[in-house]
């Protein structure tokens, strides 16, 4: 704790790059000493015997390393951090006895306590947002995680509306991830394995729908239960609804990009909601807020729960409607802030070179212009600007993590074939311009706030 805190202070107070060339200060050293203090604590005797306690300890020493590696830009270590994790739930669960005569905590349900779900939530959830940047560490889904049928027509609370909303996704990267092997190993799939694809598509969409239903019913209740943060995060839910409903319709065929232009509108409401958030939290961070008013470059907001980077990241890659796909962008630089493994200037740096290998010079005779205000609603000839043909889109965007600021970054796609085939475009990266983008988008962004007030 005392190491993960020293890092968050030094980000909130934006004190220089960590892990940079430069040697370590004081304060860097200080984390350093309490961070290996506290991996010399879990290699003791004690913890190799697997018991609950340790098993706990350990989960909970994994998940607060992974804070820790991502606020200080070492997003491969924070990364592997994540998935030994997971591999350790997953291994865990495979094993309902013991052979010492010890339950697994994760499995026996009647033995569990509140901290034993809290870590498989933890996990589960900072799983998934890896998995939405083509990261982290695969799992099946649990066969209680597809039955998305709700006790009521209302949810209860908050953390209900998201579980149910994790379930589905959990499923979702399940059919991806089941697709994209089949792919890699060239095997077809029999019929009723596509069939039963179909199926959990086919049921994912149901819950999908019902769980739009409870949310517009639970709306009136939960404005007057929650405060103006948890507002905030329950209007975040919506933006996750309507990425997950795209992905629910496309997850079955991940490499045609050309499915996605089915859902324009989808894409459209994402930014108009995004914007409303963007409001709201402002309205919330007030002038007077010693970390939201700064305006240097290491302005960085830290959560290891969900933002608005990974829908609005989802919408830069696959939104091909080119004001549509330069205001995102925009967008996610406005608010610089780090959630989980992501990292909005990251993010908007991975699409916006994405969007320059897909474009090329196609609209060098007809330049994209987009003027106009985040909370204006685009123009009915910005929705009908040609878009991208399918032989210049790309699909399967892969981005090896830097373990630095320092450390350049490989970013690799495909583009498939007129012969049928596809080629692999692969591209490497300096990270660290992207202090200077910071320090330019954080002076435009009082402009910008500016023209929301008006």
């Amino acid at each position: 704790m005392l190491a993960l805190s020293s890092v968050h202070k030094r980000t909130c107070i934006g004190v220089g790059e960590v892990g940079s060339e430069r040697g370590p200060d004081r304060s860097e050293q200080f984390t350093l000493r309490q961070y290996n203090k506290a991996i010399d604590h879990l290699l003791e005797p004690r913890f190799a015997q697997k018991d609950k306690a340790s098993i706990r300890t350990v989960l909970v020493a994994c998940m607060l390393f992974i804070c820790l590696e991502f606020m200080r830009g070492r997003y491969k270590t924070g990364n592997n951090h994540l998935q030994s994790g997971i591999k350790l739930l997953a291994g865990l669960q495979r094993e309902p006895e013991r052979g010492d005569g010890h339950c697994n905590i994760l499995t026996q349900e009647s033995t569990r306590e509140p901290i034993d779900d809290w870590l498989i939530e933890a996990f589960t959830r900072m799983n998934l947002l890896a998995a939405q940047f083509n990261q982290g560490y695969w799992m099946p889904p649990s066969p209680r995680s597809s039955n998305y049928q709700p006790l009521s027509m209302t949810f209860q609370s908050v953390t209900q509306a998201r579980n149910m909303l994790d379930s589905m996704f959990k499923d979702i990267f399940y059919l991806m991830g089941c697709y994209r092997r089949e792919r890699h190993f060239e095997v077809r799939a029999d019929s009723s394995s596509e069939q039963g694809s179909l199926e959990v598509q086919r049921r994912i969409k149901t819950g999908l729908e019902v769980w739009s239903n409870m949310y517009k019913a639970s709306r009136v209740n939960f404005q007057v239960q929650l405060d103006a943060v948890s507002k905030i995060g329950y209007q975040l839910l919506f933006l996750y609804h309507i990425m997950a409903s795209i992905l629910a319709d496309t997850c079955l065929r991940p490499d045609d990009e050309m499915a996605f232009d089915r859902h324009c509108h989808g894409f459209v409401s994402m930014i108009t909601h995004s914007v409303n958030m963007l409001e709201a939290v402002r309205a919330v961070h007030n002038s007077n807020d010693p970390v939201f008013s700064r305006s240097g470059a290491e302005l960085s907001l830290f959560t290891a729960d969900i933002g608005w980077t990974p829908p609005l990241y989802f919408t830069a890659l696959h939104c091909r409607i080119p004001s549509i796909r330069r205001r995102t962008i925009k967008l996610l630089r406005t608010l610089p802030s780090r959630e989980g493994i992501w990292d909005s200037i990251f993010a908007a740096f991975v699409a916006e070179e994405v969007m320059r290998i897909e474009e090329g010079d196609y609209y060098m005779n007809a330049p994209v212009v987009d003027h106009a205000p985040f909370d204006n609603q685009p123009h009915d000839y910005a929705l009908s600007q040609p878009t991208l043909p399918a032989s210049r889109r790309v699909y399967d965007v892969q981005v090896v993590l830097p373990d630095s600021p320092s450390e350049k970054t490989l970013l690799s796609c495909k583009r498939n074939k007129s012969d049928g085939g596809y080629e692999v475009i692969t591209k490497e990266y300096d990270v660290g311009p992207q202090t200077d983008v910071a320090k330019k988008q954080c002076a435009e962004t009082s402009g910008l706030s500016k023209a929301l007030d008006d």
